[in-house]
C-alpha cells in the first residue's frame, strides 16, 4: 500500500522507484501487481512529507493496516509527537483533531 500525502499522485520518479524495489511483483505489462494507492491525510506544503510518512506508518503499525488514513492530524503537534516518540523509543498514534 502506498500512502502519498501530497496531491495523492504517484509521480513517474516514484513509480520507478517503486518498480526497481518491488521488481518480483512486475506483471507483464510493466504494472505493479499488489501495489494498492490508498486514500490519506493530504499535507499543506511540501516540507511535510516525512513527518506525514511517519504519521501513516504509526496509524498502520498501532492500528492495522485497515487503518483510516484520511484522518485529520494535529499538524502544529506532528513534529514534536514524532520527536517524543524517538526519544522515549515508542510508537503511538499521531494526535488528531476532531472533525
Amino acid at each position: 500500500m502506498i500512502a502519498n500525502s501530497l496531491d495523492n499522485v504517484v509521480s513517474a520518479f516514484v513509480m520507478k522507484q517503486l518498480k526497481e524495489l518491488y521488481a518480483a511483483l512486475l506483471v507483464g505489462t510493466g504494472g505493479l501487481h499488489y501495489v494498492t494507492v490508498v486514500e490519506c491525510a493530504q499535507q499543506r506544503n511540501g516540507n511535510d512529507c516525512g513527518v506525514f510518512a511517519a504519521a501513516f506508518m504509526f496509524e498502520w503499525a498501532t492500528l492495522s493496516t485497515d487503518a483510516n488514513l484520511s484522518v485529520k492530524f494535529n499538524i502544529p503537534l506532528m513534529r514534536a509527537h514524532l520527536a517524543q516518540c524517538l526519544e522515549k523509543e515508542t510508537v503511538l498514534p499521531f494526535p488528531k483533531v476532531d472533525r
